[in-house]
């Protein structure tokens, strides 16, 4: 769902989850809530986890956690990380760039600040790190460690950096 600059994303923010198509996965939380779930590939209970996520019952210190790559409302997830309050935030931009104007980041920002109030910027001598990671593989055959399909490389390294960086 892309909406113009100027519309209020407020009360469409929760819709989503009301909607029959789905665009990520349910996942163990990989904190110390997820100590009996991280392994698990999805939720035993189906219908607990979808009805904490459309009133905004889950936190993150629910068991499960919902992963999606956010692009029905804003691509990085980032308006919900601020909007959550989260005090450190690794955004990983894998949308394509070739002009390196950082849309999908300027995308996000500008949505907090009309819709949350909360402007962000972006200063001189805080460290950040752009990681020009290969493009998607698309593996006709299983072999090895890759499995049939597209794969995102390096999706997996940066998932455990920012796991470990947040123990």
């Amino acid at each position: 769902m892309n909406l113009p600059a100027d519309v209020d994303a407020r009360p469409v923010v929760s819709a989503p989850p009301l909607d029959l198509a789905r665009l990520g996965a349910w996942l163990g939380n990989p904190g110390r809530a997820g100590a009996k779930t991280f392994d698990r590939s999805a939720p035993v209970q189906n219908v607990k986890p979808i009805l904490d996520e459309m009133f905004g019952l889950t936190t993150d210190v629910s068991p499960y956690v919902y992963l999606s790559d956010g692009g029905h409302f804003e691509n990085l997830a980032l308006y919900e990380m601020v909007l959550r309050r989260c005090r450190f935030i690794v955004v990983s931009d894998a949308g394509a760039d070739p002009s390196g104007t950082f849309d999908d980041l300027g995308n996000a920002v500008r949505k907090i600040r009309v819709d949350l109030g909360i402007p962000i910027e972006f200063v001189d001598g805080v460290p950040w790190a752009h990681l020009d990671i290969a493009g998607v593989a698309d593996v006709e055959k299983p072999g090895g460690w890759r499995t049939r399909g597209c794969s995102g490389f390096g999706a997996r390294l940066l998932a455990d950096f920012a796991v470990g960086f947040g123990s």
